[in-house]
């Protein structure tokens, strides 16, 4: 029996003549034709297929590929099919012949850049392919693992990046808001507090009453991203819906701050919850420049079609593209004082990242989208570095007010000193809640009544954080001293979920703070329970237990 060699196809017929088919052999096969003015090639090496399945090429018909904003011209589709819709088992690398067109040829330049687009009936399953252009034979190469419809795009990577520093940074310098905007004051329990800006105007804080002590009420018509720390450390929340760059921002920052800092987003609001008993104290609003270089990246990738909320579900739901990002995020820098280089390189990082998550790109949205995003990026990294140091030179000419202060200040009745100690207890008593505190996800629907939020997730699947807050009640006269607290959160079979245990005695009040958010997952019926050790007494216990729906 003779065996069967590869077959290679050449013909110079249109799209429209009717499809170009070969057959795999045993070096693999190659198929060529002319798709309009374009000619393509597929060539693919021995193990693509079983050998005798055709490869056919044909006129790409069909497809909703939306176009982005980007884009500045495409070729004709060109569609490629295995047997009987199979999947090859090896890479086929892809040729496009632009020298029949040369219209597009010219102007492709360093600014102006090939990629490659995939089409699918479903526009969600729509993916790029990286592009290698050949000004000799001018054709433009790419590989790909998935058979499906293909066009050449050029995109004008330059004029993206410029777009996109232009936006983010020009807006940066905002506007100034006159709501509190030389001091705060707020009268409560006979303290006098007042708030006062170490810059009056830029960004509004609002002294409020909260559940425990005082709170603080951002506001702000900048486009700047600033951290919000204080002393001491308060716990901070974003008010109202996120779009999809400002929520990947604060996740973050919460990511690297350990919860003890938060990210107040461009014109947005949020709330500083200061602890309880807080008369005096300082809070500081520094310019992130990483979450304002990283809004400055995504708003060019919108450019190419990939949406801020579906990258960041694409990031919350593939752990190992998240961590990437993460360390990506502490690096990138303010593109005004850091070098070209250094931008560079982070865009590069940022490309790795995607790849990281996008190992089942092919049947994954959330792979696709990952994969498109390595692309794009990876496409800005090749503008020569003069051309990407003017782009970045855009920064450095706006200035924000990049450090704000606001000092607290309080004057109130001194304070009454306690009676004769007792030995012991009698009459202690502990009070105990549920809640979710500011920094926490999900929604409250009544007393000890919570549900699972339907934005975020915490390791691919939406959740709540419950959060609890104990304190001792001391009787008159009593010296019971400092307390211990042990609390353990249990679901309606007994199983314990959570355990938070004081390791040393403390102040007699316990929970409510970043770190006893407890994250819980499953709707269902739900008990804390604290057992507190006095230093001078008996110790006491006390239980509520609490609904989560979904």
């Amino acid at each position: 029996m003779t065996a069967a060699v590869p077959v290679a196809t050449t013909v110079d017929t249109s799209a429209g003549d009717g499809p170009v088919e070969a057959e795999v052999g045993e070096n693999g096969v190659s198929v060529s034709g002319k798709i309009g003015q374009i000619g393509v090639t597929a060539t693919a090496p021995a193990g693509i297929a079983d050998i005798g399945t055709t490869l056919t090429l044909s006129s790409g018909v069909g497809t909703n590929r939306k176009v982005f904003p980007a884009e500045l011209v495409s070729t004709t589709p060109a569609q490629l099919t295995l047997g009987n819709g199979l999947q090859p088992k090896t890479p086929i690398t892809l040729t496009f012949d632009l020298s029949g067109q040369p219209e597009i040829v010219r102007q492709i330049s360093d600014s102006v850049r090939p990629i490659v687009a995939v089409n699918s009936d479903d526009p969600a399953s729509s993916d790029l392919l990286p592009a290698e252009w050949n000004a000799v034979s001018k054709s433009v190469t790419t590989t790909t693992t998935h058979l499906s419809s293909f066009q050449v795009l050029l995109t004008d990577v330059g004029q993206v990046l410029t777009d996109s520093f232009t936006q983010v940074w020009a807006a940066s310098s905002g506007e100034t808001d006159e709501l509190c905007s030389e001091k705060s004051e707020l009268e409560l329990a006979g303290t006098q507090y007042t708030l006062t800006p170490s810059k009056p105007g830029v960004v509004s804080a609002c002294l409020r009453a909260a559940e425990e002590g005082i709170a603080v009420d951002f506001a702000t018509k900048s486009a700047q991203y600033y951290e919000v720390n204080s002393q001491p450390t308060g716990q901070f929340v974003n008010q109202g819906p996120l779009k999809g760059t400002d929520q990947l921002a604060v996740l973050l920052r919460s990511s690297l701050g350990g919860g003890k800092s938060g990210l107040l987003t461009p014109k947005g609001n949020g709330t500083l919850v200061l602890p309880a008993g807080t008369t005096t104290g300082v809070v500081r609003l520094d310019v992130d420049a990483a979450a304002l270089q990283l809004e400055t990246i995504l708003t060019g990738l919108d450019m190419y079609g990939i949406e801020g909320d579906e990258l960041v579900d694409a990031f919350q739901t593939t752990k190992s593209a998240y961590d990437c990002l993460v360390t990506v995020y502490e690096s990138l820098t303010d593109p005004s004082k850091a070098n070209v280089g250094e931008f560079t390189k982070a865009l590069g990082d940022l490309a790795q990242c995607g790849l990281a998550g996008a190992t089942g790109a092919v049947g994954n949205s959330q792979g696709r989208i990952l994969h498109k995003m390595s692309v794009v990026t990876s496409l800005f990294t090749t503008l020569p570095s003069q051309l990407m140091a003017n782009i970045t030179g855009i920064a450095g000419e706006f200035n924000g007010d990049n450090h704000l202060e606001y000092t607290l200040k309080s004057t109130g009745p001194a304070r009454a000193t306690s009676t004769a100690p007792s030995p012991n207890n009698t009459g202690a008593t502990l009070e105990l809640i549920t809640k979710i505190t500011p920094n926490g996800f999900g929604f409250t629907r009544g007393p000890d009544h919570y549900e699972i939020s339907d934005v975020h997730k915490n390791n691919g699947r939406f959740y709540v954080d419950v959060n609890y807050h104990w304190k001792l009640n001391r009787p008159e006269g009593s010296d019971l001293g400092y307390c211990r607290g042990h609390a353990r959160i249990t679901n309606s079979a007994g199983t314990e979920i959570a355990r938070y245990d004081d390791t040393g005695f403390n102040i007699c009040q316990g929970g409510g703070a970043f770190g006893t958010n407890t994250p819980i997952y499953d709707p269902g019926a739900y008990t804390v329970t604290v057992d507190v050790e006095t230093e001078r007494g008996a110790p006491l216990r006390i239980a509520r237990d609490f609904t989560v729906d979904q």
